[in-house]
């Protein structure tokens, strides 16, 4: 993993950086009432998404959904009125991921030397990665950066990359926030990464890697996530504990 010292000159502005994005944007919504996801027999709704409905998501390769706005925006007027709402929510805490990871990558590159970064083909290069709009650069230990582009990865790769910048939310402590305050900030703000790669697995398709980060971002802040994944992804709560780690290993990712 990428560590800057305490003592570095880079840290706080690399730690203003992470605080800014993307954590806040999330759990910091107003919980819905839990009425809105209730069955009509008073028991909570554990139900997927309707299959019929998910298929007309736009599931841009690239992640760029401003890209797809227009097929956004006909997708959700297409939806039944009480699905319009919660999708809404789906897509404004999904659709800023790349550019979240963009900005983030400029002052921390992913490390993939270890899990390696898993291309769509199948492929996998290790290195650590930095980004623009246009590519990423791929810099291995030793030798040539090898340059990709956003559509070669795969949504899990990007899902990884989410939670390995909430990792490193839970490593650092940030000085002007010391102790068990500070720690539970950054569990609040770690936890939404989670969450927001849990909502990106399910946009794509990939249920059981929407369940494992659902379970990650619930375990880091039970309190904040848990009316979210009621809300958003009510199936990834049968049968979950509630609990608390004070730190998650993001791992490597399936494809």
């Amino acid at each position: 993993m990428v560590r800057l010292s305490v003592a570095s000159v880079f840290f706080a502005p690399v730690l203003a950086l992470l605080l800014a994005f993307p954590a806040t944007a999330a759990p910091g919504t107003a919980a819905p009432p839990p009425l809105a996801v209730m069955t009509t027999t008073g028991t909570a709704d554990t139900s997927r998404f309707p299959p019929e409905l998910a298929k007309g998501r736009p599931r841009p390769a690239d992640l760029n959904f401003f890209r797809v706005k227009d097929a956004l925006t006909a997708y959700v007027n297409r939806l039944p009125d009480e699905r319009k709402a919660g999708e809404k929510r789906r897509i404004a805490m999904i659709s800023t991921i790349r550019a979240d990871l963009i900005k983030l990558m400029k002052f921390i590159p992913y490390d993939g030397t270890k899990t390696g970064v898993h291309l769509d083909n199948g492929k996998v290069i290790k290195g650590t990665v930095m980004g623009n709009e246009d590519e990423l650069a791929v810099r291995p230990k030793r030798g040539k950066a090898k340059i990709i582009h956003w559509e070669d990865l795969p949504p899990s790769q990007y899902a990884a990359m989410l939670t390995y910048y909430g990792q490193y939310r839970l490593d650092h402590e940030n000085p002007e926030r010391p102790g068990a305050a500070g720690l539970r900030q950054r569990q609040k703000e770690a936890a939404s990464d989670w969450l927001r790669a849990a909502l990106l697995s399910d946009w794509y398709g990939n249920a059981d890697e929407a369940r494992r980060l659902a379970r990650q971002a619930l375990q880091l802040d039970p309190e904040t996530i848990r009316p979210h994944l009621v809300a958003l992804l009510p199936w990834t709560l049968a049968d979950a504990p509630d609990g608390h780690t004070p730190s998650l290993s993001p791992g490597p990712t399936s494809r």
